[in-house]
């Protein structure tokens, strides 16, 4: 009779253990923060500007597509107006069911003529033209929109968000590498997108542009390659799928099931 009490005592505790263990995983969540980091940018300047590619807008230095610089100067600066692009290989995360605390982190390269001014991130849901291999892409596109800001200023091609993901106040410094972080929020079709690409590895190609506000602003930041600073950095967290209580419950059940079929067998 004692055995057999201790016995039932021990299934007891283990299926406390279980379902305790169950609904403590059930109700948890899972977040993994990830920083991507560009794998190309480009300057989308005036289609006729001379430091362009096959009249495309995209920077050039001796017929090569420079990721060096990735630069924002607004409609006030003409004839040097540009606006920056730059595209985000995300990893594959199948079971992401969402994600947060979205920012881009911009890293400044000084330059005598950088001023201050505010800057508009937007999402660029075509990701056709090539800012690598600019000679290849339809002449005279990308190019930046002359005498705009804002989504204005970019090519139609790009077909950007509506609305800007966030805006941030650009403060020249001289000091390498000074960051100026953008917060974004992604909404809708555009925050549907985004977890689309999360789960499939796919690119985010986002622009950054002069605010309407302040045309003057001549924001100046490292590219790709620039010793000045890292080149740009798009941070989230990832929210992945977790079990339902529900489920969890049922594999803690059936684990304790079979260690009481397991005891009666002995």
């Amino acid at each position: 009779m004692k055995k057999q009490l201790t016995r039932i005592a021990r299934r007891s505790a283990i299926l406390s253990l279980a379902l305790a263990a169950a609904f403590s995983f059930g109700d948890s969540s899972s977040a993994n923060a990830e920083a991507v980091t560009a794998m190309t940018n480009a300057e989308i300047r005036l289609a006729t500007g001379s430091s362009t590619d096959d009249d495309s807008g995209i920077r050039v230095f001796s017929g090569a597509t420079s990721t060096l610089f990735f630069n924002v100067e607004g409609s006030g600066v003409s004839p040097f107006s540009v606006l920056a692009v730059a595209d985000f290989q995300m990893s594959a995360t199948p079971l992401a069911t969402g994600f947060a605390n979205t920012s881009l982190s911009l890293f400044e390269d000084p330059a005598g003529f950088a001023a201050a001014g505010d800057i508009e991130v937007y999402l660029l849901n075509d990701t056709s033209a090539n800012l690598i291999d600019a000679t290849s892409n339809p002449v005279g596109s990308p190019a930046y929109q002359d005498g705009n800001d804002g989504f204005a200023a970019i090519d139609p091609v790009f077909n950007p968000s509506a609305t800007p993901l966030g805006i941030a106040t650009f403060t020249p410094t001289t000091v390498d590498g000074t960051e100026t972080n953008v917060a974004l929020n992604f909404t809708g079709s555009d925050s549907t997108t985004l977890l689309s690409a999360i789960q499939t590895g796919g690119v985010i190609r986002l622009a950054v542009v002069s605010s309407a506000s302040t045309p003057n602003v001549a924001a100046t930041f490292a590219g790709q390659g620039n010793s000045a600073g890292p080149a740009p950095t798009f941070n989230f967290d990832v929210v992945t799928a977790i079990p339902e209580p529900s489920s969890a419950f049922a594999l803690a059940l059936t684990m304790t099931t079979g260690i009481v079929v397991r005891r009666r067998r002995k």
